[in-house]
């Protein structure tokens, strides 16, 4: 299968649905949404002689994404979670899924948001709401980002 476009006919930007099931079904209007980036560092480890003979694998790290949304969909959020940044964990489900393409769908588990930035602005652009979130895991199109032992 071909690797994904976006802005063309694969995945395209109006195919993109976030949901927060905290809130529903009925996706939330976003303006822009940022995945976290997740890393894992491997070392070799060394014995005598100059190759390796093994290696390790550090703490699995994730930094944060972020979501630009309308500021009356932050409302709901708030609303819903009862506070601005609040203890409440949740999922969010982003999706793409454009006619003759296979639906794209990935989750993140754990969500907490960890800080939030208003703006408005003269023009036509509404008020807006960025917030920052960072998940405990992730599964990013039915692959989780790191396999569970066996």
């Amino acid at each position: 299968m071909a690797a994904g476009v976006l802005n063309g006919r694969r995945h395209d930007w109006v195919s993109v649905k976030v949901v927060l099931p905290l809130l529903g079904a009925t996706p939330i209007s976003i303006k822009s949404i940022t995945y976290p980036k997740f890393a894992r560092a491997k070392e070799h480890q060394y014995g005598t002689g100059m190759e390796n003979v093994g290696y390790t694998f550090d703490a699995l790290k994730i930094d944060e994404g972020e979501i630009v949304l309308l500021q009356s969909d932050a409302d709901l959020i708030f609303a819903s979670q009862g506070s601005v940044l609040s203890d409440v964990a949740m999922p969010l489900i982003s999706s793409y899924a454009d006619i003759g393409v296979l639906p794209r769908t990935d989750v993140f588990l754990g969500v907490h948001f960890t800080s939030y930035q208003g703006a408005v602005a003269q023009g036509t652009d509404g008020a807006t709401t960025t917030l920052s979130w960072k998940p405990d895991s992730a599964i990013i199109n039915g692959v989780p980002i790191i396999a569970p032992r066996p």
